[in-house]
């Protein structure tokens, strides 16, 4: 046999153009047939992508934490106890500190860290604007048209004929004021919290809920590095520390109730087909069911397990090495492709698939690709197009997802699945 290894090439050199998932299948279908023929004296993977260089960080986390340990004068073990992960940005970590942390009203102050929402805002003010003009009616709707100081011939409001066409044409110019008055008062966050939230009843969930206001994570993060947390980027990448935290996980958090509850945590807090660091046992599993408590989850590794054991990947007292994780998914993916029977979860949050992987939802037909800074783009699902199409800018049948199409209700539904597939919201256009 001849050998043609002209067709062959290094990982990441010129001519590598396979996709972060087939590397990934590779990998894991390779490791999974070294275990299980142990006989064959398959050699040793030497240059896996999915362990760290050294079996532990990459090259820029190395060099993160040599910047962080030279700063703050302390050792290679100090750095470890501080550091929290590695973040596309600090507004991405933040989000996730809030999220782990009980919300944006867990912090000091939190109408400080919010901005407005534009989209929403208007959508709801427009909204607002046409409920409130439906009160206009024939007992009023001359003085209202007077008061609008627009010309209108009075005759109309008196002929029973052109009556209604009268009231519609004063409801819509009140609707057009009232969206105007709407737009030119309420023009930050501020505004929508102290002045135009009090005089509807809402506080900030609800204007959050509502989408006129958005919480504004840049800013929490900047507050956050004033209490002391530490932002490092290398590669593109943030790479964050807290100097604060002790051993034994103490810190200083910006923060009403010190540090996360979880032994308040329930199934609610957890998706099937999410991976999880079990701190009782020491090791990753994945959700692939609930118990009929609610302080129960089953695991494919360890079985029924309860909530207040179990850490999400990459929050506090996830401490399991990246080997450890690579070995959960690569299994997992594996006992899933090889029981279909038994209905296994599809792995929702696996960190070794690249975030703008292509990825399909029956619920809406199509084919779904996020780009790092968050953007959505959709394709539809040709009938019995099972296998994911690859994603390229210059195709015409790709397209970016708009806030417009969507409802406050269905915005809200359709972000959460996102997230799911994403393990993050859209930035929708």
């Amino acid at each position: 046999m001849v050998c043609r290894n002209f067709i062959l090439r290094k990982l990441g050199e010129k001519g590598d153009v396979g996709s972060k998932a087939q590397l990934f299948d590779e990998v894991s279908y390779y490791v999974n047939i070294r275990k299980q023929n142990p006989e064959r004296k398959f050699p040793p993977l030497i240059n896996n992508p999915f362990y760290a260089k050294g079996g532990t960080t990459s090259d820029a986390e190395e060099r993160a934490f040599a910047k962080y340990m030279e700063d703050y004068g302390v050792d290679r073990e100090e750095a470890d106890e501080q550091f929290l992960g590695e973040f596309d940005n600090k507004g991405q970590w933040a989000a996730e500190f809030v999220d782990d942390t009980g919300g944006m009203e867990s912090l000091i102050d939190p109408e400080r860290f919010y901005r407005i929402d534009k989209v929403g805002f208007r959508e709801w003010a427009m909204n607002m604007a046409e409920s409130m003009s439906e009160d206009i009616d024939e007992d009023n709707a001359v003085d209202i048209a007077e008061n609008l100081g627009f010309k209108f011939d009075y005759s109309d409001a008196f002929d029973e004929d052109k009556l209604s066409d009268f009231i519609q044409m004063v409801q819509e110019k009140d609707a057009e004021a009232t969206y105007d008055n709407f737009m030119a008062n309420y023009t930050t966050a501020d505004e929508i919290i102290n002045e135009l939230g009090p005089s509807y009843g809402m506080g900030l969930d609800d204007l959050e809920d509502a989408y006129l206001i958005m919480p504004d994570y840049d800013e929490v993060a900047d507050a956050l590095e004033d209490d002391g947390y530490v932002f490092i980027e290398k590669d593109f990448k943030t790479f964050v520390f807290n100097p604060n935290m002790a051993r034994g996980g103490r810190t200083k958090r910006m923060k009403k109730g010190g540090k996360v509850d979880y032994e308040s945590r329930t199934q609610k807090d957890f998706d099937l087909g999410e991976i999880v660091y079990n701190v009782e046992e020491d090791n990753y599993g994945t959700i692939i069911g609930m118990s009929s408590h609610p302080l129960e989850v089953r695991l494919d590794t360890d079985g029924m397990q309860g909530t207040s054991f179990l850490r999400k990947l990459g929050e506090k007292g996830d401490v399991g090495s990246k080997a450890q994780l690579f070995d959960e998914v690569s299994y997992y993916v594996n006992i899933r492709k090889q029981n279909p029977e038994r209905k296994f979860p599809p792995l929702i949050n696996n960190p070794f698939y690249a975030k703008g992987k292509v990825k399909g939802l029956d619920k809406y037909g199509s084919w779904y690709y996020m780009d790092d800074d968050g953007t959505l783009f959709v394709r539809y699902q040709e009938v019995g197009e099972d296998k994911a199409p690859k994603w390229d800018e210059d195709d015409d049948e790709w397209g970016v997802v708009e806030e417009r199409a969507f409802d406050t209700m269905e915005r809200q539904e359709f972000e959460k699945d996102m997230k799911k597939l994403f393990g993050r919201k859209p930035k929708l256009s």
